[in-house]
């Protein structure tokens, strides 16, 4: 980043599920520490690693509790480039198999940072929560300060053209408002039509489907309060 705030880099990682082939990409990353251009510099290091640093960030833990060679190397790893988990909200667990018999939790995704990236950004933080379908928690880095959301825009539910009432409101409305004609502001007006339908087409559709934006919130919440429950 350019300007007043100073320049940093995020790698974003996807490790391989087997150990050795992790070890390339354990290799970049070291390439990466020793690079001129990254050396003192902030540095993010963010996605899913297939791998725990501590025993403690499986599951099964007490049962297992042996440290295996794929776990060595990703503790290698983090040591030889300096960094640390970055403050963090939420589950311990990123992960989990969704099996009803063998249940298995893990923390594989994770946000490593350096010391560098610490002094910089002390306020910044991760927070890793439920995603919906997938068997991975979804993350959240905040850095700096809050944005302004834009302005939601208008969607139109398809279902509501097969209510008998449809058609004959589209055709009250239109009427109602300034006729077309062939003219410079033609496409004007046509706008103005189209955004004296829109508050009429949102109503129509909560009286006859319900609130659809709230129901499926409701759904998602639903779905994510189990995932969490499990995690």
């Amino acid at each position: 980043m350019d300007g007043e705030t100073q320049e940093f880099f995020v790698s974003f990682v996807y490790a391989a599920n087997a150990a050795e082939e992790r070890k390339m990409l354990w290799e970049d990353l070291k390439a990466h520490q020793d690079s001129p251009m990254f050396r003192n510099k902030p540095w993010m290091v963010v996605g899913d690693f297939n791998e725990i640093l501590k025993l403690e960030e499986h599951s099964l833990h007490e049962v297992h509790s042996v440290v295996m060679p794929g776990m060595r190397d990703f503790q290698e790893l983090v040591q030889y480039c300096s960094l640390a988990d970055m403050p963090f909200h939420g589950p311990l667990y990123t992960w989990c198999n969704k099996r009803d018999n063998g249940l298995i939790c893990k923390k594989l995704d994770r946000v490593l940072v350096n010391a560098a990236w610490t002094t910089e950004y002390q306020q910044s933080y991760s927070v890793f929560e439920a995603g919906g379908c997938s068997d991975h928690l979804r993350c959240r880095i905040k850095i700096g300060a809050d944005t302004i959301r834009p302005h939601k825009p208008f969607k139109f539910t398809n279902a509501v053209i097969h209510d008998t009432r449809f058609l004959p409101l589209v055709k009250e409305v239109w009427g109602a408002t300034e006729p077309l004609y062939p003219s410079t502001s033609a496409l004007y007006r046509f706008s103005k039509k189209l955004k004296a339908l829109k508050p009429h087409l949102k109503q129509f559709s909560k009286d006859s489907l319900g609130d659809l934006v709230k129901k499926a919130k409701e759904a998602y919440t639903q779905l994510c309060k189990a995932q969490m429950a499990t995690l």
